[in-house]
């Protein structure tokens, strides 16, 4: 069996619940004056440029000291501490993870989904795409209302065309942890933007706007009307969300089409920057389709030099003529850099509610049909202690019925190892397979084990290392 290394996954390295921020890393290159090292082949290397979404959270610590309740950053300990455990003795870790420290979704309803999902060392993955709707209202059909007829608006005409068809929305999520037997919650604000579908009150967000896990949403008019919004549907990978709010007489925006966009057309972006309300900003479209990877999930984006800060997330992009044309979710954070602001084409935004409102998920994506744990993987031979050397591998959790992994072969407990030769992490998996379309085939890697393992998060690396071909076919991804 191959040696299977992987130093960049450390699970007591991993951020803190309040610490970790969504990222981006570019899909194009920048030219650097570097010189490089010898070597036999020469490689061009690209610069890693952290990119955040357009979310602005606040953590509510007064909430949590009147509640007397523990913070994340203490629960992040009891779990770095129980991650050493688990090393010395893989007979208890799976019970410790298990019954002690895994976080409590019961609330939520949540359910281990698809092979794009988020892993937390030690726990199961949650669901993070393909999201079902969580209302019983049926979401209507997005049509385009524009025609892209009609003359070029001023600014001042466009603001006063569209600020009314965009909201101010606010969320609170609260993270639920069980240990010793009691449960304990961290409660977090955030604050975000939207775009008025229809007169009766359906809105257009980003997914990490708003989701399943926020337990409160509000939504405010740019008139200062205040509604609580209920989460209809919307897809994580897609970074596309549908809220609800009973509401009458509200201005819908034009929809229009993001096939008729040039580079260096002027857009205007309207959104929440800050939390201090409504603005508008203004600028060109510098690129049409840039790809670039929005926290594991690849994506292709419209670029814009229109001003845009944490907070216009789910905010409109406008068209000279005022027609919604991207919903803003992303803008690149270097000091070095100004003017990098992206938008989810409508066109994408359309064809994604469309699809989840009609099929229940997003058709044409390359799914392999499973759901996945991190574990770890040491040598038996060297018996465990403190000093044990390890790897943290995505081992198979479930499969889907009927899904491409189940026609390929591959089985529960497998551990996934390479696609077409490319080593599967849990922060490349989603982008490795962007890259394949319906119908395309693929030689998958996994490591099936030896013998059976004494804990559920601790593997011992005996595995015999089997490959099997594996085509990608549309089948529904929520099947069980």
């Amino acid at each position: 069996m191959q040696n299977w290394e992987n130093p960049t996954e450390n699970p007591e390295n991993e951020p803190r619940p309040e610490e970790k921020k969504d990222t981006l890393e570019a899909d194009f290159t920048v030219k650097e004056n570097t010189e490089a090292e010898p070597c036999e082949e020469k490689k061009e290397e690209r610069p890693v440029y952290a990119f955040e979404t357009l979310y602005k959270e606040t953590q509510m610590k007064k909430a949590r000291k009147k509640s007397g309740r523990i913070s994340g950053g203490a629960v992040a300990a009891i779990v770095a501490l129980c991650l050493v455990v688990s090393i010395l003795s893989g007979v208890f870790a799976g019970a410790l993870f298990t019954g002690q420290f895994a976080p409590d979704h019961s609330e939520h309803g949540t359910t281990l989904s698809a092979e794009d999902s988020v892993m937390t060392s030690g726990i199961p993955a949650e669901s993070t795409a393909d999201t079902a709707a969580s209302s019983t209202e049926k979401a209507p059909l997005i049509v385009p209302t524009g025609d892209g007829s009609g003359k070029a608006l001023s600014p001042e005409d466009i603001a006063e065309k569209c600020m009314d068809s965009v909201v101010i929305i606010n969320v609170i999520t609260v993270t639920t942890y069980t240990y010793g037997g009691q449960r304990f919650e961290q409660p977090s604000a955030g604050a975000g933007s939207g775009v008025i579908y229809s007169s009766d009150g359906y809105i257009i967000t980003n997914y990490h706007v708003a989701n399943p896990e926020c337990t409160n949403i509000t939504v405010t008019t740019n008139r200062g009307e205040e509604y609580e919004a209920k989460y209809v549907l919307g897809d994580a990978d897609a970074d596309v969300a549908l809220l609800k709010i009973d509401a009458k007489g509200l201005k819908p925006a034009v929809v229009g089409s993001s096939a008729t966009l040039q580079v260096a057309n002027y857009v205007a972006a309207i959104g929440n920057p800050l939390s201090m309300g409504l603005s508008f900003t203004d600028g060109k479209i510098s690129a049409l389709s840039r790809k670039i990877a929005v926290d594991g999930s690849s994506m292709n984006l419209i670029q814009t030099t229109a001003p845009i800060n944490a907070g216009n997330s789910g905010g409109g992009l406008f068209n000279v003529k005022g027609e919604l044309v991207g919903i803003v979710n992303a803008k690149l954070v270097d000091s070095s850099v100004e003017g990098f602001g992206f938008a989810i084409p409508i066109d994408t935004v359309v064809e994604t509610l469309n699809d989840l409102r009609n099929y229940g998920y997003v058709r044409g994506r390359a799914r392999l049909g499973l759901t996945f744990n991190s574990v770890y993987l040491i040598d038996g031979n060297a018996g465990y202690s403190f000093f044990s050397d390890y790897t943290v591998a995505i081992c198979v959790y479930s499969v889907t019925k009927g899904g491409n992994a189940e026609k390929a072969g591959i089985q529960t407990g497998d551990i996934l190892y390479k696609i077409n030769g490319k080593e599967v992490t849990s922060s490349n998996i989603a982008t490795l397979l962007s890259a394949y379309s319906i119908g395309d085939t693929v030689d998958v890697t996994v490591l099936r084990q030896n013998q059976p393992s004494s804990s559920p998060y601790v593997y011992i690396q005996n595995c015999t290392e089997v490959t099997m071909k594996l085509t990608f076919e549309e089948f529904d991804p929520n099947a069980t």
